[in-house]
Order: structure tokens, then C-alpha cells, then sequence
């Protein structure tokens, strides 16, 4: 039996895309196919290119004053992402902006923190296409053991979502233990930022515009 490939009298075997076995030639027919298969439909919404679509610092600040809830992902014990959506509190200096949340100190959050405080923060909105909006952050998250700070934000975070502010001070030591004794206080200050605001897009670029337009 003649097992050669390249110098037999007799073609090679092929697989299913053309190729011979044993060599690196295609034929020109399944080359011709495989790169059609990779043509962008004549109809189909193009990407919009990031910049059309970042939101700017002021827009960054507003947006993260409108939510209440963002979802915290941490490096998880067994290699895989570990995500939790939280209620946040908001730290907004000139320069500066820091995302706070209290939880328990046994959560695993805060134990993968504590190995590895590298993390995501992600908060998203909007139900069609230009209404989408999201913002994607990264940084390091730092893990405070003040009780009243714990309070003041677990408070804060509350009040984001309508809940009443009682006035952190007048609540007596007990209550606060009570409150937050066993929990702890992340804080993030995000050294990056990924966003997105499809309500930028021209109208001629979103797949709705585009019905319109060929109907």
C-alpha cells in the first residue's frame, strides 16, 4: 500500500475544506469558499468605532451618579470570575472617584480581594440598540475595617435606591453593631475606564433607522 502524498501518481486524500493531507495547499475552490463565508452581509449594521461612542469624564461622573447597582467581579478560587452585583456608595472629588460597597468579611468577595485585590466593576442600561449604554471599570480594591465609615456607606447605598437617610451620627453604637459588625467596607478607585453611549450614534446607523430606511 502506498502511503505517500506529495510525488504519488494518485491525488491526495483531502479533508472537508480542501486541504490536502500532509501538505499546506488548498485548492483555489475552497479558498474561494472560505473567504465568502467571511464577507459582511451587504445588509448587515456596522460596528460603531469606539470613539463615536466613549463617554466623556463629566458623562462618566453623572452616569455613576444615576445607578445604584454594579456588578463586582473578583478572581475566584478556582480560576474562574466571580460576579456579585452590589448597591454602591460614591466617593466624587475633583480628580478622583472611588466606588464603595459594604459586605460581609467572610463573603467570598473579600476573600478573593484579599488575595488578589485586582477587579471589574461593570454597570450597564438600556433595552434597544440606542439606548444601550455601559461603563467597564478596573482597579484594585482596598479593604477598610471602620465601623462607622461601614455604616455611613451601607446607608448611602441605600439611599440610591429611595431608600430614607437616617443621619448616621444620631444611630447609637449598638445599632451600628448590629448594622455592620460583621461586615467590611470595599473600596475601589478605578485607574481604568471602558464606556459606551449608543445614544451617540447617528440615527442612520442603528438597526431601527435602518429598517426604516429599506422598507
Amino acid at each position: 500500500m502506498n502511503t505517500s502524498i506529495e510525488g504519488s501518481t494518485g491525488s491526495a486524500p483531502r479533508d472537508r475544506l480542501g486541504y490536502r493531507f500532509g501538505t499546506l495547499s488548498k485548492e483555489p475552490e475552497a479558498r474561494s469558499e472560505i473567504f465568502q463565508s467571511c464577507e459582511r452581509p451587504p445588509n448587515e449594521t456596522p460596528m460603531p468605532r469606539k470613539d463615536d461612542i466613549r463617554m466623556t469624564d463629566e458623562e462618566i461622573r453623572t452616569y455613576l451618579q444615576k445607578g445604584h447597582t454594579v456588578t463586582l467581579v473578583t478572581n475566584g478560587p478556582k480560576g474562574f470570575p466571580h460576579a456579585v452585583a452590589m448597591f454602591y456608595a460614591l466617593e466624587l472629588n475633583d480628580d478622583d472617584i472611588v466606588i464603595k460597597f459594604a459586605t460581609y468579611a467572610s463573603s467570598q468577595k473579600v476573600k478573593n480581594a484579599q488575595k488578589d485585590p485586582r477587579c471589574t466593576l461593570l454597570i450597564e442600561t438600556g433595552h434597544a440598540y440606542s439606548e444601550l449604554c455601559g461603563l467597564m471599570m478596573e482597579g484594585e480594591a482596598e479593604i477598610v475595617t471602620d465601623l462607622d465609615d461601614t455604616v455611613r456607606t451601607m446607608v448611602e447605598a441605600n439611599a440610591r435606591t429611595g431608600s430614607p437617610i437616617p443621619d448616621v451620627d444620631l444611630i447609637p453604637e449598638d445599632v451600628k453593631i448590629k448594622m455592620a459588625g460583621k461586615r467590611v467596607l470595599m473600596k475601589i478607585r478605578p485607574s481604568r475606564f471602558v464606556s459606551w453611549d449608543h445614544g451617540k450614534l447617528p440615527g442612520s446607523k442603528t438597526p431601527d433607522a435602518m429598517k426604516k430606511a429599506i422598507s
